[in-house]
């Protein structure tokens, strides 16, 4: 891939909101074996994002660590950074302490993110 490509690429995930996270898994071109298969691999409600996501929608505010501890997953803080990324969750602006001494940020869902759940 060169440059260009790769900044057409990046253009096209940042102009998509669903980009990695909840984009579809199959091309309009892809053969029907791929299309049939895609509803199989969509994020469902126990995929890590989505109970991430749920988590922020019935508990209010968190951090990465207590929204990952809250849903019962280990390192989720990926799926965070990817639901922030898509726009489902967004920082408050407030700082706390997390349980290594950092400050970190507490994010919030946003009404894309309650529409995603709906």
């Amino acid at each position: 891939m060169d440059d260009t490509e790769l900044w057409l690429a990046r253009r096209q995930r940042d102009e998509s909101p669903d980009w990695g996270l909840f984009a579809p898994a199959a091309r309009t071109s892809d053969p029907e074996t791929s299309k049939r298969a895609e509803a199989q691999v969509r994020p469902r409600r126990g995929s890590q994002a989505m109970r991430l996501l749920q988590v922020y929608a019935e508990l209010g505010p968190l951090t990465d660590e207590v929204a990952t501890q809250k849903a019962g997953l280990v390192n989720g803080w990926k799926r965070c950074s990817d639901l922030r990324n898509a726009g489902y969750i967004k920082p408050t602006g407030q700082l706390v302490t997390s349980s290594m001494g950092a400050q970190v940020q507490v994010c919030a869902i946003t009404d894309l993110g309650r529409s995603r759940l709906a």
